[in-house]
């Protein structure tokens, strides 16, 4: 780089530059025997370029052989040289032309913009992926060739963003991380990177040595397609809310209507905000830095600087009462987590009455029919995604003694009960516990049966050294203290207790009697 930096940092940082081609190379690039070659440099021709010499082989750097090409070949230039290679060796700023929709089949659309470089060639266009677009890295480089049959003769080439993304180090400065982008273009030319069928890949500061501009980027989320038609130069950043079609945050909040309660109301935009910050990550923008020749054209509205909102068990709770229709349930817990009504309702355990314990079997007899206009509380809805469409629910159920309980009993004779990750209405400390193989009950100071709580992950398995074991052992230390407690965070495990012993050790189902727990450190 020359003293000026600025003025040759595009150059020096593009692929001409960095890559090296053997005598035989250029010759075939540049139409010329070998034998000729060797001659021009032998005798130091001052139109040929002057190699460097490495290991007695001689190699030229693209940027000189394709710079030859362009001065003293001309021919062959439209079959050669790409077209992000400069046709001139400093170009000025590039022009922007116009900003276009542009549809491909099967995929979705883009957000076309279309440059004028100043070296005299024709124009190069960027094509955005909006976000309802499924372009991803195995189809990107077919991509550029299907807008270019799309767009006018004007633009010779089309470069589009493929999802990946490469870095730049220095000793002296900040990594600067930029996209990758696959290009086509309307004639054979040389492929630098090639990928696909006609199509290579070049990373964005190639892109930006053409156009000696920042060229504008949108983060995946942000990708708003109005947001990039509407681009022009010195348009200020605009404010986008995050948005992937798998977490439309708009059936969350679909899920309350004016008339509903503040409170309500409230709860659910806690929980839109909730799932879009997750959605978002702690940045109001993707990773992609690099000056000169990009700058993001977009930032995130959430506040990033703020925790991640939670919900409380009352708001939690509030939210799984709402009564709903099947179709915005589904939709809506599509895009919730399954923490997302966390501690009060994370999973569905399965009980077989048949073959139940006597804890699960005590537990099922106090269980009530709710009346018929709360069969469609979202709660119940959550349940019914634990057997689908193969299922037919028969009653509805609850726990009295628990008004947080959402329960469902199948034409198969099973029992879906939904649990959250505490058990509030459970007195003093855990005495005892019978773990079956899809569920798993407790006996609290008072006497009463509660579901074992969950953790939040995959429910509690037994019988191998692992996560199930540990979790389930996890579990019960914390309720031996209190049977109240959040099990989502679980204690130190210790491994050498003999409670994980057993639980590693043994399938169930098993009874954890009182006596045996009451010797398990806690």
């Amino acid at each position: 780089m020359d003293s000026g930096g600025i003025v040759s940092v595009w150059s020096d940082r593009a692929c001409w530059t960095q890559t090296a081609w053997t005598a035989e190379q250029t010759a075939r690039l540049t139409g010329l025997k070998q034998d000729t070659i060797y001659h021009y440099v032998s005798r130091k021709d001052p139109k040929f370029p002057q190699p460097r010499t490495e290991g007695g082989r001689i190699h030229f750097t693209a940027e000189q052989v394709l710079r030859f090409i362009l001065e003293h070949r001309p021919r062959r230039s439209h079959t050669v040289v790409p077209r992000l290679f400069p046709r001139i060796p400093e170009p000025t700023p590039a022009q922007f032309v116009r900003a276009e929709q542009v549809s491909v089949a099967d995929v979705g659309r883009f957000a076309v913009h279309s440059w004028q470089p100043s070296d005299g060639g024709r124009q190069v266009a960027i094509a955005y992926p909006d976000r309802e677009n499924t372009v991803h890295i195995n189809n990107a480089a077919a991509m550029p060739g299907a807008l270019l049959d799309q767009l006018p003769a004007r633009i010779e080439a089309v470069a589009v963003p493929n999802g990946e993304a490469a870095s730049l180090y220095s000793s002296t400065e900040p990594t600067q991380t930029a996209p990758l982008v696959v290009v086509a273009e309307r004639n054979p030319v040389y492929r630098h990177d090639p990928v696909g069928h006609g199509a290579a890949r070049y990373r964005w500061w190639d892109l930006a040595n053409l156009l000696r501009v920042d060229i504008p980027w949108w983060s995946p989320l942000l990708n708003e397609l109005d947001a990039m038609l509407a681009w022009r130069p010195g348009t200020p950043i605009t404010h986008v809310t995050p948005y992937a079609p798998t977490a439309d945050t708009g059936y969350i909040a679909a899920l309350a209507a004016p008339t509903d309660s503040a409170a309500l109301r409230t709860a659910i935009d806690k929980l839109t905000t909730r799932i879009l910050m997750q959605l978002n990550g702690p940045r109001p923008h993707d990773d992609n830095y690099l000056t000169p020749g990009l700058t993001q054209a977009a930032i995130s509205t959430l506040n990033t600087s703020q925790p991640v909102p939670e919900l409380t068990a009352d708001e939690a709770a509030q939210i799984l009462h709402h009564r709903v229709d099947k179709r915005a349930a589904n939709q809506a817990l599509r895009v919730a987590n399954h923490w997302a009504f966390m501690p009060v309702l994370t999973y569905a355990i399965r009980i077989q009455p048949r073959s139940a314990g006597s804890m699960a079997l005590r537990w099922i007899a106090r269980l009530t029919d709710v009346t018929p206009d709360r069969r469609t509380e979202l709660g119940f809805w959550f349940i019914a995604n634990y057997y689908g469409d193969r299922v037919q629910p028969v009653r509805w159920l609850r726990d009295p003694y628990n008004p947080n309980t959402w329960i469902i009993h199948g034409d198969n004779d099973t029992i879906y009960a939904g649990v959250g990750t505490h058990m509030p209405a459970a007195t003093g400390k855990l005495t005892d516990a019978e773990i079956d193989d899809e569920a798993a009950f407790f006996r609290d100071s008072a006497g009463q049966i509660w579901p074992l709580p969950d953790t939040g992950y995959h429910y509690y398995r037994t019988g191998y050294d692992g996560a199930g074991p540990q979790r389930l052992a996890e579990t019960l230390t914390l309720l031996l203290r209190d049977a109240t407690i959040d099990v989502h965070k679980p204690p130190h495990f210790n491994p050498g207790t003999k409670l994980y012993q057993l639980l590693s050790r043994q399938e169930p189902p098993i009874t954890l009697t009182a006596e045996f727990l009451s010797s398990h450190p806690h």
